[in-house]
């Protein structure tokens, strides 16, 4: 027998060397197989020791270039691993609309990795960038239901500074100085009058010698800071698996509603308001226009349908974007768009403009779906839908009951006029019952909520409509006897209110009538069926588009909590310098 085997027994088989780990949160080791790169790391414990070390005032140290790269790359090229995004609105009511947005998407294999103390491992997302805003009943779940864990405000600051850092760090190869990193710092993690400041300070010439370096350059480096200044980017900690990469997250935000029109926020090159400088074009919120503005009246009035805006910057971060929209009850979708492209000014000039995504439909139905594809990144995305209250129901009660007061005071003036035998109490009789019967009528609360909304002017023009039966009861009862002449100017003036009133509400509601027969034959250009309806063609370019659908004219406006571009300073050969500057990131 082997004299060692006693030694062998108790020494075991060999192990290889298994790196040490440090304190939580402190610590790198190598991850297992199957896995690029990531960190040992208790992800709550991190973000609780960055938010710790923050309020502390004690500056970070701790970036890893290496993450700051892999994120930057997965940020820029969403489209690269995003497969399809799907956002549903839906009107809570009269102040509020409901976002549901699905994301399928296969995890990048570069993806960093966050291991935990009990082994459980999560891959790092980013999910999207948004404003930096309160978000109002925001929920983040995976396919089968489970919340997904946030990294929290100062360790999402902490990777947007690691992505900022990291590229700026490349393009000067590795010379980031003390005052360019406590720039970047202030742009990432301060306050709004810091972050202002900060980028003032970019065509003022006050920034530190590196940042204009990089900002003169016009590479990645600019285009990802005016991404993330007054943004930020919402990570996600998705629960690691080698084998399932090909995973789908639910998302849901409240929105604000306010039924303000705006300005388009994107200026018509043609208009005397837009500047026509290279490099100018912005997509800002319009101001709001005045109440006699012809399309915030006209809308008021019922005379037109009411554009309700919506801004999609998430459509080009995915290879398929389908949008949808679930008409509020009472309303009516009679026309909806959805135009995705970026607004070149010398898309007139050009022979071969660029053309945009598009997608348009007319159709009377509950919800309706857009969708677009390849969205270039830079783009200007924007839905669009024209609502107006469904002419059935409500609304031809209360035309018919306009109708019955013009009828009932032109009854009574013609008696007034024949001299016919009535006497003054049976008028007034009359007079107050069909008052109360159409204020009745009108005061109903059928279609409360959007669609009450909506006719506010018709209802409060059908109100006092309503009133004038009382008032001319008033004045046979108060005013006593006196010359018939008299009686007849009185009640000729109410006939005229009241027949100016019941032409105003009966032209609208004969508009909305109109444009739902009308409305039946235009189909997306994705409809390959010719017997269901004439498709749409797509334009050539997108301002072409803009202005055929009235993209450039006011409209209601409703936020996203994602963030939109500013400024349309992405061109295909930045996209191209990003992923050659970053490629070495891809797993070897």
């Amino acid at each position: 027998m082997d004299e060692n085997w006693r030694a062998r027994r108790t020494a075991g088989p060999a192990r290889p060397a298994r790196p040490a780990l440090r304190r939580p949160g402190l610590g790198t080791g190598r991850m297992p197989p199957g896995y690029c790169h990531g960190h040992r790391i208790e992800p709550a414990y991190q973000a609780l020791a960055k938010a710790k070390a923050f309020a502390e005032g004690q500056a970070l140290a701790d970036f890893c270039d290496d993450c700051g790269r892999r994120l930057a790359l997965a940020s820029i090229r969403r489209s690269d691993w995003v497969v399809r995004r799907v956002e549903k609105v839906r009107f809570r009511d009269d102040r509020s609309v409901n976002r549901q947005i699905s994301i399928d998407f296969l995890v990048r294999e570069d993806a960093p990795v966050y291991e935990a103390s009990g082994g459980q491992r999560f891959w790092l997302v980013p999910v999207s960038v948004m404003r930096r805003k309160t978000l109002v009943n925001f929920d983040l779940h995976d396919e089968g239901g489970r919340s997904i864990p946030l990294p929290g405000l100062r360790l999402t600051q902490h990777h947007d500074e690691s992505v900022l850092r990291a590229v700026a760090s490349i393009e000067l190869n590795g010379l980031l100085g003390a005052e360019a990193a406590e720039f970047i710092h202030d742009v990432i993690a301060g306050e709004l009058e810091q972050v202002q400041q900060r980028i003032d300070s970019l065509p003022s010439g006050d920034a530190p010698a590196e940042i204009l370096r990089l900002v003169d350059n016009g590479g990645v480096f600019e285009a990802l800071l005016r991404r993330l200044s007054f943004h930020y980017t919402l990570y996600a900690f998705i629960e690691a698996d080698p084998c399932r990469r090909h995973r789908i997250i639910h998302m849901s935000i409240d929105e604000p509603l306010t039924l303000y029109h705006r300005e388009p926020g994107l200026p018509d090159p043609r208009s005397a308001t837009a500047d026509r400088r290279a490099g100018s074009m912005s997509y800002k919120r319009g101001d709001p226009v005045p109440w006699w503005n012809p399309h915030r009246l006209g809308a008021a009035m019922g005379w037109m349908p009411t554009r309700v805006r919506f801004p999609v910057p998430a459509a080009e971060n995915a290879t398929s974007f389908h949008f949808e929209v679930e008409a509020p009850p009472g309303v009516e979708i009679v026309e909806a768009s959805l135009l995705a492209g970026v607004p070149d000014l010398n898309d007139d000039d050009s022979e071969r403009p660029r053309r945009p995504s598009f997608d348009h439909v007319r159709l009377r139905l509950p919800t309706v779906g857009l969708h677009v594809t390849a969205v270039p990144n830079g783009s200007s995305s924007r839905a669009q839908v024209h609502l107006q209250v469904a002419t059935r129901g409500w609304y031809t009660t209360m035309l018919l009951s306009c109708w019955a007061t013009l009828l009932l005071l032109g009854a009574v003036l013609l008696h007034v006029h024949l001299n016919a035998v009535t006497t003054p109490a049976d008028t007034i009789v009359v007079l107050a019952g069909v008052a109360a019967a159409v204020a009745t009528l009108i005061a109903q609360g059928e279609f409360p909520g959007m669609a009450g909304r909506l006719l506010t002017l018709p209802r409060a023009l059908a109100a006092v409509e309503a009133s004038l039966p009382l008032i001319a009861a008033s004045l046979f009862l108060f005013s006593g006897p006196g010359p018939t002449h008299r009686r007849q100017w009185e009640l000729l003036i109410l006939c005229s209110i009241a027949a100016l009133i019941t032409i105003t509400i009966t032209i609208a509601w004969w508009q909305a009538h109109r444009r739902l027969t009308i409305s039946r034959d235009i189909t997306s250009p994705w409809e390959m069926a010719p017997d269901l309806g004439r498709p749409v063609g797509v334009p050539r370019s997108f301002w072409e588009a803009a202005r055929k659908y009235e993209y450039t004219k006011p409209a209601i406006r409703v936020d996203s909590a994602e963030a939109w571009h500013e400024h349309f300073g992405w061109t295909e050969e930045i996209e191209a310098h990003a992923q050659a500057l970053l490629a070495p990131v891809w797993p070897r």
